[in-house]
């Protein structure tokens, strides 16, 4: 993540960085070294950077033993016996919580089955025998005139000058998560169209995902949407986990000579490099993000630190729920 934003520098628009600050009244993080929660606040492995993919978050590396690796996936399981029937995840597992949960029984094809009626689901194939999915929500003032519109209609909309932004969303679960669709809500309510992502392995999409996957499924989106999109600006949203992803992807675009019109992090981090013999560290280092992207930059108006006190409760993933959000982002 620090490589990644210190790469980019040449940025229109702005990166700004959101952040609910935990209340300091909770319990450390070093009284629990060998949990993910790595504050009471975050639902399982929600803290995968750009080097976590290659670095210490194993069982072999952190010497954990079979029960403590299901606890690292799931504290949903809490007898012995469905601890031991759980799927003994992989590594790769255990950096990607794609497993089936509640949000899995929608139909993630039909978004309006759960209200979702001005968004159109998209299947995307970045590769040779991968599908993701994506959902394209337009505009809410173009809600009543989206009624019924097929796949043309709503690539066509994504011309009309409006804003764009692509949803890159956290760890577990998929497009349909709550918070998700509130980020999406609040985005269409201000007047942009949002494209959330599932990357692959999640939600419905297929193939397995790595951290070059993801990138690849991001970067593939990118392209899709700036060959319909004209000279609408095109940002990017990256919440935890899609906070890494947002920063490989922007890097790759910056190789081949493109750029996002500008960068939202969410709860966004520094690192999750863990060495096995020391207590994890709270990776969520903002000050220090917003420093070096800040310093990347040169500039600042560019680059912009917006912190929401603890005691609102928002946590992990209800930023969205804040009233002056919308002007933040406008």
């Amino acid at each position: 993540m620090v490589s990644n934003i210190k790469k980019i520098q040449h940025m229109p628009e702005k990166i700004v960085s959101l952040h609910s600050f935990p209340d300091p009244s909770l319990p450390s993080t070093r009284s629990c070294p060998f949990t993910v929660q790595l504050l009471p606040t975050t639902l399982g492995i929600d803290i995968s950077p750009s080097s976590i993919f290659r670095s210490a978050l194993c069982s072999r590396q952190l010497r954990l033993d079979p029960v403590t690796r299901l606890g690292l996936v799931t504290r949903l399981y809490a007898d012995e016996r469905a601890k031991r029937e759980l799927y003994m995840p992989s590594p790769c597992s255990l950096l990607f919580i794609h497993f089936r949960d509640l949000h899995d029984c929608i139909d993630l094809s039909r978004p309006s089955d759960i209200g979702l009626n001005h968004t159109l689901n998209i299947y995307l194939k970045p590769e040779e025998g991968v599908r993701v999915g994506v959902w394209h929500t337009v505009p809410e003032h173009r809600w009543e005139e989206a009624q019924g519109k097929d796949l043309d209609w709503y690539e066509e909309a994504l011309g009309d000058g409006s804003p764009i932004f692509i949803y890159l969303h956290g760890n577990k679960s998929n497009r349909s998560a709550p918070h998700r669709i509130g980020v999406a809500n609040v985005l269409s309510a201000v007047g942009y169209h949002v494209l959330a992502l599932d990357y692959r392995g999640f939600g419905d999409s297929t193939g397995e995902p790595t951290e070059a996957s993801l990138t690849t499924d991001t970067v593939y989106l990118y392209h899709w949407v700036k060959a319909h999109s004209g000279n609408s600006l095109v940002c990017v949203w990256g919440h935890s986990l899609g906070s890494g992803v947002t920063t490989n992807t922007a890097v790759k675009l910056l190789e081949q000579g493109e750029q996002f019109d500008g960068i939202i992090l969410e709860d966004a981090f520094v690192t999750g490099r863990i060495a096995s013999d020391q207590p994890i560290e709270h990776p969520f280092i903002w000050a220090q993000i917003y420093r070096i992207a800040k310093k990347a930059q040169n500039s600042d108006k560019q680059v912009k630190l917006v912190p929401f006190d603890g005691s609102l409760g928002y946590l992990h993933n209800g930023l969205y729920k804040d009233p002056g959000l919308p002007n933040i982002i406008r």
